[in-house]
């Protein structure tokens, strides 16, 4: 295999992305000496030169604009073995093992990995390989030809997940029965040097809203170092407001360490409130419960979120709260419906992830101002990714940052 590109999309000219490209192929030299990095771009040209400085490919997009999440992808028709990754996380130890033992120890031509309760798609656009082989070849019709007919086919060139639904739709046949899978889908994932970045492959470091480096990764129960608990503070101000209340119940709409270690505080500091969390992923709940469960903080594993409504009729009347982190996130939405006449309080994180809405919420005609009737919103999207408190309208709140009860 002479021929090994770590393939990259670069576009927009944003500073999160190009900082992370640099240090994608700084990382790259470290841990994939023998791989080169390649930027399908239409970046300006300085940073182009900073990448080709520092030893990566660029390939120049110019003429060709449209699906700009797809380019990378355009690594397999040349190349012997390549790897699709996003510019925003960076590449690191855990997934190193994982490639290598694609490559060493088995003959399939395709590697995918799920590191995360949030990886929810077949194929994940960052998180694949492809490796030259006598089963599946892209000679008789090119991964550039598929794209370009699947961009016209289906007439969508800029949508969110563009890469993902491309994926599903067009080269998940090609992968199924000839592929390794490492993570909650597949095998586990050999052992490993603590991560330089993230603390799980697909990891992101690179905010718009600001850098968000942290390393020795693979610490289970970060604290608030973890560029994705910006809604940690909003959570704890509504949990803080509970304290004097009895019997106050609590919804979990998705489970991690970012709200869970929250949630276990709370029930364990307040014996006689309720806290009902729930999951998908039987073997993500798995792993929380074990760290959390408490008498009055259970778990229950659901088939799908559109189960929730059955499952709490008989609960309670009135949730005090209720913390939305659920995938995919059209459940976020489909749950909010479900519980928007019970619910006091929703904590929505990552609001504008599926939507692409402008943060702002209140302004007319957006996605979430159609909740503005019923609920006061509280768009926070100081630090990405944003949170969005909605408050069931009843009178005046206390300003965040007044004094706990």
């Amino acid at each position: 295999m002479n021929k090994k590109i770590i393939s990259f999309s670069l576009y927009g000219n944003k500073p999160n992305f190009q900082v992370g490209a640099v240090v994608n192929v700084l990382e790259a030299k470290r841990l994939y000496p023998d791989w080169k990095c390649r930027f399908y771009t239409t970046d300006n040209d300085a940073i182009c030169k900073q990448l080709e400085y520092l030893g990566a490919e660029i390939v120049r997009m110019d003429d060709c604009p449209e699906g700009q999440m797809l380019w990378r992808f355009l690594a397999v028709d040349d190349a012997d073995v390549c790897l699709s990754r996003d510019t925003d996380s960076v590449v690191n130890e855990r997934e190193v093992g994982a490639v290598n033992e694609w490559l060493e120890n088995t003959d399939y031509q395709w590697h995918v990995m799920h590191d995360h309760k949030q990886h929810q798609q077949p194929i994940m656009g960052g998180m694949w390989g492809f490796k030259k082989g006598m089963t599946i070849g892209f000679e008789e019709k090119s991964m550039k030809n598929h794209i370009d007919e699947w961009i016209k086919n289906e007439n969508q060139t800029d949508k969110y997940g563009l890469d993902q639904e491309f994926l599903k739709k067009v080269i998940l046949p090609f992968v199924k029965r000839n592929s390794l899978t490492h993570g909650y889908r597949g095998k586990e994932f050999p052992e490993h040097l603590p991560c330089r970045y993230g603390n799980f492959v697909g990891d992101y470091s690179f905010f718009i809203g600001g850098w968000g480096e942290f390393v020795d990764g693979d610490k289970s129960n970060a604290e608030d170092g973890n560029p994705y608990y910006t809604h940690r503070p909003f959570l704890q101000r509504e949990l803080d407001r509970l304290r004097l209340k009895r019997d106050s119940v609590v919804i979990e709409l998705g489970t991690g360490d970012g709200s869970s270690l929250l949630m276990h505080k709370f029930a364990k500091q307040n014996p006689t409130c309720k806290i009902i969390a729930f999951e998908t992923n039987p073997d993500w709940l798995t792993k929380q419960r074990d760290k959390y469960q408490l008498d009055n903080y259970v778990f229950h594993l659901l088939p799908s979120y559109s189960e929730l409504r059955s499952v709490l009729t008989e609960r309670a009347d009135i949730y005090d709260l209720v913390f939305v982190d659920s995938a995919p996130w059209q459940s976020r939405i489909d749950c909010i419906e479900m519980l928007k006449s019970q619910a006091s309080v929703f904590v929505v994180h990552d609001y504008d992830y599926f939507q692409g809405q402008l943060l702002e919420v209140d302004i007319e005609g957006r996605f979430w101002s159609r909740y503005s009737d019923d609920f006061t919103l509280e768009a926070n999207f100081n630090k990405l990714p944003p949170t969005l408190v909605m408050t069931k309208k009843k009178g005046q709140r206390e300003p965040f940052g007044s004094p706990a009860l």
